[in-house]
């Protein structure tokens, strides 16, 4: 039995093989890397989560110094203004 290959059925197996390679590519490649971006992305949207929380956290915190701040500023006003009141009173 005798075979010939035509050009025809050449440039077919070409495309064939092409194809072939592209399609080894995508798999080999395209795929994993596909993955470890969809865990890349999971990552990135917890410790976007968790740096939210921890902003929250530190406002919290920055009110409470604020607070404090103000408070003990207050205490100081009364604890001066009590000496200025007793003063006041021993010089009389």
């Amino acid at each position: 039995m005798n075979m010939t290959v035509t050009e025809r059925d050449k440039k077919l197996l070409g495309f064939l093989a092409a194809f072939m390679v592209a399609l080894l590519f995508f798999v080999a490649v395209f795929r994993p890397l596909s993955a470890k971006n969809k865990e890349l992305d999971q990552e990135v949207a917890k410790m976007q989560e968790l740096q939210a929380e921890y902003g929250d956290k530190a406002l919290g915190a920055q009110d409470m110094v604020a607070k404090e701040k103000s408070a003990s500023s207050f205490k100081t006003f009364l604890h001066v203004s009590t000496r200025c009141c007793r003063v006041r009173m021993l010089r009389r």
